[in-house]
């Protein structure tokens, strides 16, 4: 939508009151600037602050009927000009990143009186948590913070001679200022700091008084407790990255066709290389090493990054199969690894041999007597973003051939096959999972299809959700895969806007890949009698589906 071409004639009449002209042009610009024309709203507020300023002293003086009261035109003047000179400033902030001197002296204000104040703690956390929340409050268009700003909370959370309360307030809203960035690392990093800051403060430190405005005051402890549970939830856990890897290794592991086409017709051949994929022809090979590349290394050889898979030990109480990532290389052909995405100081660290590392296959031996895991090759963190999953339609979900006419099953149109026999041959073991589109039941994977769901997925949740349970009016409840209801809370969604991902028969595949979306799960709530309720658990009470399916294969469509 293009900003207006002519002026309302409000505004134009030299005729109208400089009351009633000013007014106009403030709202005018006010519009352009939400409609995303920030260029035309400068020029529009710097029409409005002349017309202002240009009132005489007789029309300044004149009174006028003000919310049922008498006002001069004068004051009413000076308040709009407040107003207009404020939003002036913010929208040239938007376009130049260079604010304005004198609302950068504004700004930095409330920081300047909590350095002041430094040794008074409760007024001092009143205004670092006024100036840090500026930056987090997303209906505030003061934004981005200049150099002074960021080097001002950098200083307070590198500091050790600052409270903890302070320094993770600040760590809290670099990681945001990161994260809005695009930069998920650094966040990552200052919400992991934040977090570890958070839980090393002492009894005297949790049992001081923090002031909140408005003669309110809060426990030290119960502030910090609050930051942690946001900090978990904010920790980037890289959903997309670990969407496409766990499910794309669930339903193609390589090695089984070839890894350009698919096909696993005729004689495949592996990479000189790595070892680790193989190829129809010369031909796919070659259009192959673009993707390729990067990923391509001798067996054996990790990079910080990688995802690795680690059994769990024998006689290993607790443990549970893991994915897990490369975090840094350690004494004797060693590696640390960690959530992935999650914060090592969040568990304890956890070293893996790597001498005898399989890229092959995801099941791996523990040798007799071993007392470190050893870890298994899942995907090389260059591969994370080359492609999606695997998603059924793209190949015959029997033979995975991608050449020939393809045909969906007429029931779910989720699975493609290439001729008949296929179909037949499939059908044992897709009958539990095949039902219409617009069917869910409990425990399935899906995935959310609409625009405005990208600042839920990124901040939230997972891109790849879970169904909770069924919600009036044809929607569904989706959560985290195995998460706690009582940290994250349930969103429901229509079901036009969610596809299957991974029915809930078919995640045995996935249970060594997906138990540790999360961090380790409290020990299970007792049972308590009522409706089936769900564990912080990986291993899921998952309800039977009320849709039974046919015992006979159903006729395949064409996909045109």
């Amino acid at each position: 939508m293009q900003p207006p071409a002519t002026s309302p004639s409000c505004v134009a009449s030299s005729v109208e009151p400089f009351l009633h002209r000013a007014s106009c042009g403030y709202a005018i610009a006010t519009v352009m600037k939400r409609d995303g024309h920030l260029e035309a709203a400068v020029e529009r507020y710097h029409r409005a602050i002349a017309i202002a300023e240009s009132a005489s002293e007789a029309e300044r003086r004149s009174m006028v009927l003000f919310h049922g009261e008498e006002k001069s035109t004068g004051e009413l003047l000076d308040e709009l000009l407040g107003r207009v000179r404020i939003e002036l400033t913010t929208t040239v902030e938007r376009i130049s990143t260079i604010p304005d001197e004198s609302f950068r002296l504004a700004k930095m204000a409330t920081a300047c009186r909590a350095w002041e104040s430094k040794d008074c703690f409760a007024q001092r956390s009143f205004c670092i948590n006024i100036y840090t929340r500026i930056f987090r409050d997303g209906n505030a268009f003061i934004s981005p913070p200049t150099a002074g700003d960021l080097a001002f909370m950098r200083g307070i959370f590198e500091s050790d001679a600052e409270p903890v309360l302070h320094r993770v307030q600040c760590g809290f809203t670099l990681g945001y200022l990161h994260g809005r960035r695009g930069n998920r690392k650094a966040s990552g990093d200052d919400y992991r700091r934040a977090i570890a800051l958070a839980k090393s403060a002492t009894a005297a430190e949790r049992s001081a008084t923090a002031r909140l405005g408005a003669g309110k005051t809060a426990i030290v402890g119960d502030l910090l407790d609050g930051y942690l549970r946001v900090l978990r939830r904010a920790l980037p856990v890289l959903a997309q990255r670990l969407t496409n890897a766990i499910l794309e290794r669930a339903f193609f592991v390589h090695g089984r066709s070839c890894d350009k086409c698919r096909t696993s017709y005729g004689t495949l051949k592996h990479c000189a290389r790595c070892k680790r994929v193989k190829y129809c022809s010369p031909a796919c090979q070659k259009d192959a090493w673009s993707q390729h590349r990067a990923s391509c290394r001798p067996p054996g050889t990790l990079v910080v990054g990688d995802l690795v898979y680690v059994p769990r030990q024998a006689g290993e109480e607790g443990g549970m199969d893991r994915v897990l990532e490369m975090c840094s290389p350690a004494p004797g052909d060693r590696w640390r690894v960690g959530w992935i995405g999650g914060a090592e100081a969040e568990t304890s660290e956890t070293i893996v041999d790597t001498a005898s590392v399989s890229q092959k296959s995801l099941t791996i031996d523990l040798r007799g007597g071993q007392t470190t895991p050893r870890a298994c090759f899942v995907l090389s963190r260059h591969l994370c973003p080359q492609r999606a999953f695997f998603v059924h339609g793209r190949s015959c979900d029997k033979c995975e051939t991608s050449s020939g006419t393809m045909k969906f099953c007429a029931r779910c149109k989720r699975v493609n096959y290439c001729p008949s026999v296929c179909q037949k041959g499939a059908w044992p073991r897709h009958l539990p999972s095949c039902r219409p589109p617009s069917s869910f039941v409990v425990g399935d994977l899906v995935s959310i299809e609409m625009e405005s769901v990208e600042e839920i997925c990124t901040s939230r949740f997972s891109r790849v959700l879970e169904i909770r349970g069924p919600a009036p009016g044809n929607r569904w409840r989706v959560g985290w895969i195995g998460g706690a209801d009582a940290e994250t809370g349930d969103i429901i969604f229509d079901a036009t806007f969610i596809r299957l991902v991974v029915p809930c028969n078919e995640r045995d595949e996935l249970v060594s890949l997906v138990c540790l979306l999360t961090p380790p799960p409290p020990p299970p709530r007792p049972c308590l009698p009522g409706p089936p309720t769900f564990c912080n658990n990986t291993s899921l009470l998952l309800l039977r589906s009320p849709f039974s399916p046919s015992t006979t294969a159903p006729s395949t469509a064409s996909t045109e």
